[in-house]
């Protein structure tokens, strides 16, 4: 362990500069460590590495890179937070009583109630030591040696008042000097300036540590350099700050540095006029837009009313055609019947073999019937006006058919069976077989083709 300190409900705290902050719980003869308690991020603290311990006037401290952070021993689990009042990123050493010291960049100071004292000392660096020789002594541990503070001394001190510091005048880059008299303005070219300060002590050369608020919040390390200049600042109100290491009231003065033509009140005012003109002719395209949408839309819905018209149109007479087809279908049924009929009466009255000449005139007659071409006109015609062009196109891609492939054609895109086609081409089941195969060849199909739908895709 770097460092431990009891706390007053007689835990040990201890630190090490890698594994971060431990709670020891002891035994009442305080030989044995009955429990260990480490804290990390998830307990509050900004970090764990290089963390040291202080209990400066009588709160438990851990000082971080981020500053100091309080332990809160008021609750079961221990919770850390930021030590109030807030001394930035300062590291905080105890003194006597209610005494304690703040070390940062600028040096170190002695807080002592509602008082503060800055001292011109520097510590070792990571292993600062402030010893308390008495209530009025303390001991400082330096690079090159050792100090000695005596606080009745500084008590004199403070009574005869130190001299701080005070601006005697600021320049700009032109060479313009103004005195530290009320609130300064400067214009946005004036963006330049050099401050000069001094103190009015002769014993020794004071330092002098500045700060700018609205640029910068940290105070700057200590320097003997009694003038700081800064260059292009930004526009806005600004307050220069100046302390010496002797102690004593600070010099301030505020000044403003004026924004350019561009980023004036009126310029400013210009520019929102040209924002509410380009926001109604945004708006104005905006409407001129929707007004051309909403018409496009109107458009729209007219050509889907027309194409709905269409297709209503198209399905009345997708319907016409299906009894068409409903019509041929069945007048086909019809002759199919009837051919089927007069085939049989024919078979009958050839077999009855009583007066031949009779008989056979009869058969002469019902061979008419069957072979007569009234019944094919009649379907023809039907047929062309569901398939229309069926015929010639087919003629126009194969000139070799004849009459009697059309017709087998024709029943085929019917989706007939070769059963079905026999009685109405007056011939045997066979026969059409026979026929069907002479049109594939003259259709120039392969054997594994399937006529039938290939002409019913034709």
């Amino acid at each position: 362990m770097k460092k431990i300190i009891f706390d007053p409900q007689g835990y040990v705290w201890g630190v090490h500069p890698n594994k971060g902050l431990f709670r020891l719980s002891l035994s009442d003869d305080l030989t044995i460590v009955e429990k260990v308690q480490a804290f990390d991020r998830t307990d509050g603290l900004p970090t764990d590495f290089r963390l040291d311990l202080a209990q400066p006037a009588g709160r438990l401290v851990v000082n971080t890179a981020q500053g100091p952070f309080e332990i809160d021993l008021g609750q079961a689990t221990p919770r850390f937070r930021p030590f109030t009042p807030s001394f930035g990123r300062s590291k905080l050493l105890p003194g006597r009583n209610s005494d304690f010291f703040a070390i940062d960049s600028t040096g170190i100071r002695l807080i002592a109630g509602e008082e503060s004292y800055a001292l011109p000392l520097s510590l070792v660096p990571s292993f600062e030591n402030i010893v308390a020789l008495s209530d009025d002594k303390y001991l400082f541990c330096l690079e090159n040696g050792f100090a000695m503070l005596d606080r009745r001394q500084m008590t004199l001190n403070k009574r005869a008042g130190p001299p701080g510091a005070s601006i005697r005048v600021v320049a700009t880059a032109s060479g313009e000097s103004f005195l530290p008299a009320g609130q300064l303005a400067f214009s946005w070219r004036q963006n330049s300036l050099v401050f000069r300060f001094a103190s009015a002590f002769y014993e020794r050369s004071p330092k002098f540590s500045w700060q700018l608020e609205g640029f910068l919040s940290q105070w700057s390390s200590w320097q003997t350099n009694p003038e700081k200049e800064f260059t292009n600042l930004p526009p806005g109100k600004y307050t220069f700050r100046v302390r010496t290491d002797l102690g004593g009231p600070e010099a301030r003065v505020v000044f403003r540095i004026a924004p350019p033509w561009y980023l004036s009140r009126w310029a400013v005012g210009l520019y929102a006029c040209i924002a509410l003109a380009l926001f109604l002719g945004i708006e104005h395209f905006n409407r001129y837009r929707l007004e051309k949408q909403r018409r496009r839309l109107m458009e729209e819905k007219q050509r889907d009313l027309a194409r709905q018209r269409d297709e209503a149109e198209r399905e009345k007479l997708l319907l016409e055609v299906e009894n068409k087809n409903r019509e041929l279908s069945n007048a086909a049924l019809n002759l199919i019947r009837k051919n089927e009929v007069l085939q049989r009466l024919k078979d009958e009255l050839v077999d009855a073999n009583n007066e031949p000449r009779a008989l056979q005139k009869i058969v002469r007659l019902i061979n008419e019937h069957l072979e007569g071409d009234h019944d094919w006109e009649i379907f023809e015609e039907s047929f062309n006006r569901v398939h229309d062009d069926f015929f010639k196109r087919l003629m126009h891609d194969f000139p070799d058919l004849t009459p009697g492939d059309l017709r087998l054609a024709a029943y085929l895109k019917m989706n007939l069976a070769s059963k079905e086609i026999a009685p109405l081409l007056n011939i045997s089941v066979r026969g059409v077989e026979n026929k069907r195969y002479r049109l594939r060849k003259k259709l120039g199909l392969p054997e594994e083709a399937n006529l039938t739908e290939f002409i019913m895709n034709f």
